[in-house]
């Protein structure tokens, strides 16, 4: 037969056991709120019977194993959803930086708007068309040089926050790199932590559990990939980021390989103030996904694929020189009205001709001396009191019907164009940031629906881990009493 105490070892089993479920339910519940916290269970077996019992189960034919074994506390966790995740949050960061980039940029041109760029436009062959009417006017070729100077302002103005934006954007990106390099060092730390917490055979569940937060702020920052390996009695954990190469071929540059880390560098390129990264040499300026891909394309992109600030400050440039080029082109040729014994004069720029980019364009100083300086005439005009023609201010009013740009464009319908193609641009990168937005909301939720706490699950766990405990508490009473019954009443029958 078994032992006279085998039931009470049981028992000891079953109390043990429910008595730490109740610990990990208490645990559970207190970190309902904590950040990426995962809830914990105790995985368990059941004890084989003794030796004993499987000698003598022959002659009983009762085998009885010896209870319940707590084998480890497990992280609910899916290792598929940690990685979707991340790899969706790496293309979130990168579209919500140029999203918010782009919606800046478009609300900075306020189109349509009586202050926006095509209203200026407007208003300054609107000035050329009444200056055409009455040439030799003070009054009214001094409103036209109002007109131009608001449109040379109006584009310093364009230019000049560009230029501030680009800058913020390089702030942002150093900002950010800073910030990946805490990253790092706190994984790393936690790596070490968790390989001692873990050397004698425990599961450093909380420990993960912040270190996975970590990953996960991580991978906002630049697209990751992630491996933990068995090395002896450790479980190593490596981390790399993708980039592309030269050749378009996508590789992977160890940050973490388990208690050794390599970290972002910033540098800057000869001919540019703004800063770049590389890790252990490699340059790093084509990044798979992330803030820091996102901060680069949208500071240095310049192409019909990658538009950035760049790209729209190039364009703007580009109208910028197209119209000091074309505007003086036809005002060389025109002659000025003589002021104070002088001579009619030609060859005059109407634009600085040093000015040929939107943070340099103004009207030549010459003009804004003398508003009489304006060359209206085709021809020489001679005598105070005659002001000469104004076919070169209608050959400037024809200039804004005309390709003047590029041989495709007008001014106006360039402009326009631009307006467009911004808007477009934004509406794209708002497209992509909802829609990663989006799919990251349903990963949370999957995630939540697996690794998060349920009150109510936690509750009703309590509720059955304390009638179990009471159950084994009640089998230690009951098997007492049959003790008891054996020891002082056994053998008292006569007496």
């Amino acid at each position: 037969m078994s032992s006279t105490f085998y039931g009470f070892e049981i028992a000891k089993t079953g109390l043990r056991y429910n008595q730490k479920a109740l610990d990990v339910t208490a645990h559970n519940i207190a970190n309902v709120e904590t950040e990426g916290y995962s809830r914990q269970r105790i995985e368990s077996s059941s004890i084989d019977p003794y030796v004993t019992q499987t000698l003598v189960a022959p002659l009983t034919n009762a085998l009885v194993g010896g209870g319940v074994r707590i084998d480890y506390i497990q992280q609910i966790r899916n290792q598929f959803l940690d990685r979707q995740y991340r790899n969706e949050a790496s293309l979130m960061g990168e579209w919500t930086v140029k999203a918010e980039a782009l919606n800046y940029i478009e609300k900075l041109f306020q189109e349509p708007s009586d202050i926006g760029v095509m209203s200026v436009i407007d208003r300054f062959f609107v000035g050329l068309q009444e200056l055409a009417s009455n040439v030799g006017s003070k009054d009214v070729s001094t409103n036209f040089l109002q007109q131009a100077i608001t449109l040379t302002d109006t584009i310093n103005y364009y230019a000049s926050q560009l230029n501030q934006i680009q800058d913020e954007q390089d702030y942002a990106f150093t900002t950010s790199v800073k910030q990946v390099n805490e990253y790092i060092d706190k994984i790393l730390a936690y790596n070490k932590s968790i390989a001692r917490y873990e050397l004698g055979g425990n599961v450093a569940n909380d420990l993960r559990d912040k270190r996975n937060v970590l990953l996960d702020k991580l991978s906002e920052y630049a697209n990751i990939t992630y491996t933990e390996t068995k090395v002896g009695n450790e479980l190593r954990l490596t981390v790399s980021m993708t980039y592309f190469d030269e050749n378009g071929d996508r590789q992977e540059l160890v940050l973490i390989d388990h208690d050794q880390a390599s970290k972002l560098e910033l540098y800057t390129k000869p001919g540019s103030d703004y800063h770049y990264i590389r890790v252990d040499g490699v340059e790093l300026d084509n990044l798979e996904s992330g803030k820091l891909k996102g901060y680069l394309e949208i500071r240095d992109g310049n192409t019909d694929d990658v538009k950035g600030i760049q790209y729209y400050k190039d364009k703007l440039d580009y109208f910028a020189k197209s119209l000091v080029t074309g505007i003086n082109e036809i005002h060389r040729k025109g002659w000025t009205i003589p002021q104070g014994g002088a001579s009619s004069m030609t060859g005059i720029d109407f634009f600085d001709p040093d000015g040929t980019d939107a943070m340099s364009i103004k009207v030549n100083q010459e003009i804004l001396k003398d508003v009489f300086k304006i060359a209206a005439s085709d021809a020489e005009v001679v005598g105070s009191i005659n002001s000469g023609n104004n076919k070169i201010i209608l050959e400037l009013i024809e200039l804004r019907e005309q390709a003047a740009i590029g041989g495709s464009d007008n001014f106006e319908a360039y402009m326009s164009s631009y307006i467009a193609e911004l808007g477009i641009d934004t509406a794209y990168a708002n497209t992509m940031r909802d829609n990663e937005d989006a799919l990251l909301d349903s990963i949370v939720e999957q995630r939540m629906s697996i690794s998060g706490v349920s009150i109510d699950e936690e509750m009703a766990n309590m509720v059955k881990f304390e009638k179990s405990y009471q159950a084994a508490a009640r089998i230690l009473t009951a098997l007492d009493e049959m003790l008891d019954v054996l020891i002082n009443r056994v053998g008292l029958v006569g007496r």
